[in-house]
This record gives C-alpha cells, structure tokens and sequence, in this order.
C-alpha cells in the first residue's frame, strides 16, 4: 500500500515576473543537494513529454480551466 499527496500553487504572472523567475534559478540549498530548477512548458509540452503522471496533468488541467 502506498498513498501520495500532491500540492499545487497557481498563479498569473507577467512576463516580466516569469522571465526574473526563471533567470533568477536554481533556488534552495545546493549543499544540502535540494535545488529547485525552475521549467516552462506549455501544457501540451508536459503532455507530449510524458514527464508527468495522470494525476499532476488532471491538476494542471484543472487550474487552467479555472
């Protein structure tokens, strides 16, 4: 038996916002060996990668909708 939790953030940004965020990247402690590299796909780039399980795209599915 195994069980998974998952949290999703959204938010809208500004393509300034997006561009400083990514520029700004790796985030966290490199030491501790926990970086966190900010990707930007779009969602049919997520899809066609199969980087991510069916459980994560309906939760970006999700949001989007919104």
């Amino acid at each position: 038996m195994s069980a998974h939790r998952a949290h999703l953030f959204s938010a809208e940004l500004t393509s300034q916002e997006l561009d400083a965020i990514v520029a700004g990247g790796p985030y966290g402690d490199d030491a501790a060996g926990e970086l966190t590299v900010p990707e930007v796909v779009t969602f049919a780039e997520l899809r066609r990668a199969g980087s991510a399980d069916w459980a994560t795209l309906g939760m970006v599915a999700q949001v989007l909708a919104q």
